[in-house]
């Protein structure tokens, strides 16, 4: 993993850092800082001269393509940061375009003092798309080193309908990918939340589709000091039953070739939509301790899991192109490595643009190779390869400082990719490749399609989102409040009455393969009953508890004395217990 951190230097400072030098004023010239859209740039390194792909959006600000995703109506939506001349300080920009490429309308979100940068967004059912990045809106923190995770939503007309930040005063938290789910429920992945710098790295929050927490999750938290530690999450994916699937990396003790030190490796865990863990664990688990790396994933035909990442060659001694593949029940399965493709490009690199199943045995990779020394992005490529690793197609695109950041598939199998690059030496831009199944660039398409039919009235053309936003503080702290999902007896002992206060939350641990995670529910599930069991486990009483029932009293004078154990569950659901003494 660090081999491809270090290719992406570049890139996240350009894309992903906090000004301290270059300040604008509120919403000055935002407004109107488009120029016309630009195709086919005339590069030594494009192939394609029909001017229409890639397109390649000029704007007087250097700016840097992040995401793609194909809208309701066909047309497409691309997230991208613009960024200063001191390359660090920068808004966002979300572009709507037809199906060719053109733009239709466009959104600038942020005001230029308090930087602001998303890190991903995606498609909501209403036609819409919810962002998640990270902002310095509230903190304002001279120095730009604190900053709090950031979530909006846009209607399918590009308006702000809310916006969320989850506050830490003055640390560093980092929106990472965000997913909805069939019921309208958001899955939102976080970094750095609290200030545990070693434990609780990673974090999953679970959100209404109007932005109200209804769960929260928080991964490595157990300290056990073998187990896994310093996470990252890095993306999420919902597979074709719903359940998801994050990738990411963590430090974990190495059992395999010396007990004494530690090694970063691939993290995957899988969770049903309601945050109930399925399977989890790092991938050296099964082979050896060398590091992998992966982010985005696919599905394959048979509903095994493959991710674009990098692995260890010992044909180029290095860390190049890999596809890491397993099964639904986690299962490793297989490798493929890709030390070598065309002739210029060897040696280290990723597949961490993604990837797309164009057929059942055929995989487009996004691919970035590095110059060594120095991991510099050096070279991409489109690649076209069998799931045995075969290389079928190539097609060279745009090499410099830069990295392929998201591949994605569109409805009629056309393959799109986004990416910033140095257009020229003092120009950042943001490009988009749209390419067929075989690796060329796609021709244009004439279909008569009606685009934003789902607005009103015709979007603004162009049109600024200031940030706004419901400052949410504190979301944190329950996970520490053992008061708020425990059941509490006083007094305890008791001879009389008891009272025992319910909890309005329900926490949940988790444990395997050296992974931990605790997960805090919102709201507690139906059928709740409160059952009473002796030291022997025979039943003694059993009350049925409605929904918001805050305390009960319990007659415990005809009881024997001893020991007594309370359960509150909800269903088949165990929520909390306590230990009760009767004198």
């Amino acid at each position: 993993m660090k081999l491809f951190q270090g290719c992406l230097l570049i890139i996240l400072i350009v894309l992903t850092s906090f000004s301290v030098a270059q300040r604008n004023q509120r919403g000055s010239g935002i407004n109107n800082i488009f120029k016309p859209c630009v195709a086919g740039i005339n590069t030594h390194n494009l192939q394609n001269r029909n001017d229409l792909w890639p397109k390649i959006y000029n704007l007087p600000s250097l700016a840097g393509g992040k995401d793609i995703f194909e809208c309701y109506d066909s047309g497409y939506m691309i997230s991208g940061l613009l960024v200063d001349s001191d390359l660090i300080n920068r808004m966002n920009i979300v572009i709507k375009t037809d199906v060719n490429g053109n733009p239709l309308w466009k959104r600038i979100i942020g005001d230029g003092t308090n930087p602001g940068s998303f890190s991903h967004f995606t498609p909501t059912l209403d036609g819409g798309c919810v962002l998640i990045g990270q902002t310095t809106v509230h903190d304002q923190c001279p120095d730009y080193f604190c900053y709090d995770i950031w979530i909006m939503k846009l209607d399918a007309c590009g308006n702000k309908e809310w916006c969320k930040i989850y506050s830490v005063p003055m640390d560093i938290d980092e929106g990472a990918d965000i997913i909805q789910l069939s019921n309208g429920n958001l899955i939102a992945l976080v970094n750095y939340y609290g200030y545990d710098v070693v434990e609780e790295r990673i974090a999953l929050f679970c959100l209404s589709p109007d932005g109200e927490t209804l769960w929260q999750k928080v991964y490595l938290t157990s300290e056990h000091p073998q187990w896994a530690t310093y996470g990252y999450g890095y993306s999420l994916f919902k597979d074709k039953e719903e359940n998801l699937l994050f990738t990411g990396e963590c430090i974990l003790f190495d059992d395999y070739i010396n007990p004494t030190y530690w090694h970063y490796q691939m993290l995957n865990i899988k969770f049903s939509p309601d945050g109930e863990e399925i399977w989890g664990k790092p991938w050296y688990m099964e082979f050896d301790s060398l590091n992998r790396s992966g982010q985005y994933v696919a599905q394959d035909y048979h509903g095994n899991y493959v991710i674009g990442g990098s692995g260890p060659s010992t044909i180029c001694q290095c860390f190049p192109p890999a596809l890491l593949k397993l099964s639904r029940d986690g299962t490793i399965l297989e490798e493929t490595e890709f030390p070598q493709g065309m002739p210029l490009y060897y040696g280290s690199g990723g597949n961490h643009g993604g990837l797309a199943f164009t057929s059942a045995n055929r995989i487009v990779t996004g691919t970035t190779y590095i110059d060594e020394p120095g991991y510099v992005p050096g070279h991409n490529v489109a690649r076209l390869s069998d799931t045995l690793g075969n290389i079928l197609q190539e097609k060279h695109l745009y090499d410099d400082p830069n990295v392929l950041m998201r591949v994605q598939q569109t409805s009629d199998n056309h393959i799109l990719m986004t990416a910033g690059f140095w257009a020229s030496p003092d120009s950042l831009k943001i490009f988009v490749y749209k390419l067929t199944p075989d690796l060329q660039f796609a021709q244009p398409d004439n279909r008569p399609l009606v685009y934003d039919y789902l607005c009103p009235q015709s979007p603004l053309p162009n049109d600024t989102i200031f940030p706004d936003c419901d400052i949410i503080v504190g979301v944190g702290e329950p996970m520490h409040q053992t008061n708020r999902y425990s059941l509490l007896v006083s007094p305890n002992p008791a001879s009389e009455q008891l009272t025992i206060t319910i909890p309005d939350r329900r926490m949940q641990e988790w444990e395997s393969n050296g992974i931990s995670s605790q997960t805090l529910y919102y709201k507690l599930p139906g059928n709740l009953r409160l059952q009473f069991t002796d030291a022997l486990g025979r039943l003694s009483k059993t009350i049925s508890i409605e929904n918001g029932t805050k305390q009960i009293t319990v007659d415990v004078s005809s009881w024997p004395a001893g020991i007594y154990l309370a359960r509150l569950t909800g269903g088949d659901t165990f929520i909390a217990g306590a230990k009760l003494i009767v004198k």
